[in-house]
């Protein structure tokens, strides 16, 4: 079975991340001469996730050219897109691993000026412009297939300037789910597979994603379809078929799957059920191992120990350079048999973790924690520090290969941390823009959010896309040289201010960061909280484009209902329309100051 996996392997197109990147060579291009670009596929370290994983030497899921493929090209230039079309890929590599693919510059397009070329294979890509600028993006669906006739979505943006050649990195934007299925009867079995059930859906039926400057923006839509039903796969008996997911993650977590799949017509549950807490990222793979033995779907756990850390990655945020920060890791056997570890010693001093170089054991369903230090000698905002940390086993899923990072910057840049603790910080910059710079604009006066649309619940509470009622807020009072201003907001039957807010950024962009104290009226009593928030946008003559609004809850009164989100929970809201709208404050007060006004408001805990 090994062998059969690692031939079909061989020849897929598939998994690893690589972000793209250009080195060209310097040649004038004549207005009919060819563009010649390099295309690299991503490379061949092992960064294939194993979290969900039995023991299996074929885990590394590896993408290759092959004969035939073709790329839907396009360019950009002085704000005006040019469509190429498909073009070939030739002079593949004996490793499969680079190729080449040319074209003629269309008609329009200015040789001694720079351009952009975007080139997709096996998915729908195109640009919108939007707010004076390109948002280049695909559009992806739920792909369940045979590994063996699966190709992987991909793309690749590069810059060329008077240059007839250059390089061209693609990426994935797609998360993999390999599903080994056997069918451990004596007779062929046809096989459905509907996805797994789980407390929240980590995979959008349909969805696209957007590659912008600053990082690609994923967006989802704000209903699910967990009964996506893919092609019927017919598997031998005391045959093993492995079939494969291409989809985009939710950003929720994988916990407490069941598997459902529809066996020689008939719907069926798993009898148990995978009970790992991972966050499905894009550009991983993740591999599941079922059996059906003719009465039971099970999943197979196997006589073995994993070993899982938590939180991996690890990343310490934003540090003051010249200080040290303190962070814990835990390690853990998640398996069924015992396991021993020893962590490497790191490379540098940077990170340092004083239990590096021992030898420990762990029982199934026991753990260790681990303390890390960070200790930034200089700011690197802009190349942040990053080591790789690598714990040997004897565990079923082998070493383990753990990314850690940090920023240092100046006190001021580090202020966020003083408003939300780092560890949520980390996960709202996955979710909320956050602009660093002593440069913002002035953003005084007041706006409206509408509509107001939820993107994330930390607790799954609402879906995303929900909308709230309008939110109004205000900004003044605004400190041009000490980079503080004061902020009120007004939704529903909430209030809150406030005071002494600081504000970063540059040019039109900007974040906000700050505590507030409010009061949420109801009709039995009143609860005051305090929340540490995050506003950022982009200022323009219009208003405030692009607005994101993230609230975690710091503390609240007495709420035995509950009215109101827990203490520790947060959300992210942004604009709808993706523009917020000057609004006088004058207005909103005597719009929003009824008493009886009950709409659902941003804080608000869902009833069902």
């Amino acid at each position: 079975m090994t062998k059969r996996i690692f031939s079909i392997l061989t020849f897929l197109p598939m998994m690893l991340l690589l972000v793209g990147c250009s080195e060209m060579e310097s040649i004038h291009i004549n207005p009919s001469q060819e563009v010649k670009m390099t295309a690299f596929l991503p490379g061949t370290e092992n960064t294939t996730r194993v979290d969900l994983s039995q023991p299996s030497n074929t885990l590394d899921l590896m993408t290759r050219w092959q004969n035939g493929d073709e790329l839907l090209v396009y360019l950009l230039q002085d704000n005006e897109k040019y469509d190429v079309g498909k073009v070939s890929v030739t002079n593949i590599s004996s490793d499969g691993k680079q190729a080449s693919f040319s074209f003629t510059l269309p008609s329009g397009v200015s040789p001694g000026k720079n351009f952009y070329v975007y080139a997709f294979y096996n998915t729908n890509g195109n640009a919108d412009k939007a707010y004076g600028s390109w948002d280049i993006f695909s559009h992806t669906d739920l792909i369940r297939t045979e590994l063996s006739k699966f190709k992987a979505p991909l793309f690749g943006e590069a810059e060329l300037n008077n240059k007839s050649s250059g390089t061209i990195k693609f990426r994935h934007f797609n998360t993999y789910e390999v599903l080994h299925l056997k069918n451990a009867t004596n007779a062929d079995i046809s096989f459905c597979h509907f996805g797994f059930k789980t407390e929240l859906p980590w995979y959008a039926v349909r969805a696209g994603i957007n590659f912008e400057g600053s990082g690609d923006k994923v967006t989802l839509p704000s209903e699910w379809d967990a009964d996506c039903e893919s092609e019927t796969i017919s598997i031998p008996a005391s045959n093993t078929v492995d079939i494969i997911s291409c989809y985009l993650p939710s950003g929720y977590k994988m916990r407490d799957a069941y598997l459902q799949a529809r066996i020689n017509g008939t719907m069926v549950t798993s009898s148990n059920k995978k009970t790992s807490d991972v966050t499905i990222e894009r550009a991983h793979a993740y591999h599941m191992y079922a059996t059906w033995d003719g009465t039971n779907l099970t999943f197979d756990n196997g006589d073995a120990g994993i070993l899982t850390v938590e939180p991996n990655p690890i990343e310490f945020g934003s540090v003051e350079a010249g200080t040290t920060a303190t962070g814990v890791f835990t390690v853990s056997n998640t398996g069924n048999a015992n396991i021993s570890f020893e962590i490497q010693s790191m490379h540098t001093t940077i990170f340092d973790i004083p239990e590096s170089g021992k030898s420990f054991t762990l029982k199934p369903d026991e753990s260790l924690p681990f303390t890390i230090t960070f200790s930034p000698e200089a700011e690197t905002k802009d190349k942040p520090y990053s080591e790789m940390m690598t714990i040997t086993t004897n565990a079923s899923n082998g070493t383990q290969y753990i990314t850690i990072t940090g920023k240092s910057e100046s006190r001021e840049e580090v202020r966020l941390d003083q408003v939300i603790p780092e560890e949520i910080r980390n996960k709202m910059e996955e979710h909320i823009p956050i602009y660093d710079g002593a440069n913002p604009p002035n953003i005084e006066g007041g706006y409206v959010i509408s509509p107001c649309i939820m993107t994330f619940d930390s607790k799954g509470g609402y879906e995303y896309g929900h909308q709230f009622a309008d939110s109004y807020i205000r900004f003044h009072n605004q400190d041009m040289v000490n980079n503080t201003l004061d902020y009120q907001e007004q939704q529903s039957s909430s209030q809150s201010i406030g005071t002494g807010c600081f504000i970063s950024g540059e040019g039109d962009k900007f974040s906000i960061y700050f505590n507030t104290e409010g009061v949420t009226n109801y009709s039995e009593y009143d609860i005051t909280f305090k929340t540490a928030l995050i506003i950022s946008g982009i200022k323009t003559d219009e208003g405030i484009q692009d607005l994101y609004y993230a609230f975690v809850m710091v503390d609240k009164s007495d709420d035995p209902k509950p009215y109101i989100m827990a203490v520790g929970d947060y959300r992210v809201i942004k604009d709808g329309d993706g523009i917020s709208y000057p609004y006088s404050w004058a207005s909103v007060k005597k719009r929003v100051s009824a008493k009886d006004w009950h709409l659902p408001g941003i804080m608000e805990v869902k009833r069902k």
